[in-house]
């Protein structure tokens, strides 16, 4: 199993199988000052064989946001925040096409201390695949006229 591709945005829902995403691609937040807290939603789908989600089975996604610096980000007590764990499992998965990848659709909220102008990165990962990353830039909003 692993994340075929996770798409920033602005909204998103998802009953497992379709979803609606609003704001797709945004990759620019502007905060007044920092530290600050962000956040966007994430769509994520996963592909995977009719075997890896048989009935019963539990399956872990993964979000970690890191900082510009490549480490985890920080909680504003100076803590490492914790990555964003969803653990699912499949109910009667069919496979409309025989053959064909099994891919559910997930939408994720998250939220996080940004302590510095620059890029942060989200990464997703499900089961031990590599992970899927996107850039999000931070960047303190012009000053208004």
């Amino acid at each position: 199993m692993r994340a075929t591709w996770a798409v920033t945005c602005r909204y998103a829902e998802s009953d497992g199988n379709v979803g609606t995403i609003i704001g797709a691609g945004i990759d620019v937040l502007y905060v007044p000052d920092f530290p600050h807290q962000v956040g966007l939603m994430l769509a994520v789908r996963l592909a995977a064989t009719l075997e890896e989600v048989a009935e019963g089975q539990q399956h872990e996604l993964i979000a970690r946001v890191l900082a510009p610096n490549g480490g985890l980000v920080r909680a504003p007590d100076g803590s490492e925040a914790p990555p964003l764990g969803v653990t699912f499992q499949a109910t009667a998965a069919q496979q409309l096409v025989p053959g064909w990848l099994v891919t559910p659709l997930f939408a994720l909220g998250l939220q996080w201390w940004a302590a510095e102008e620059g890029t942060y990165t989200i990464e997703v990962s499900a089961a031990d695949a590599e992970p899927s990353s996107s850039p999000v830039h931070v960047l303190k909003a012009p000053a208004s006229p």
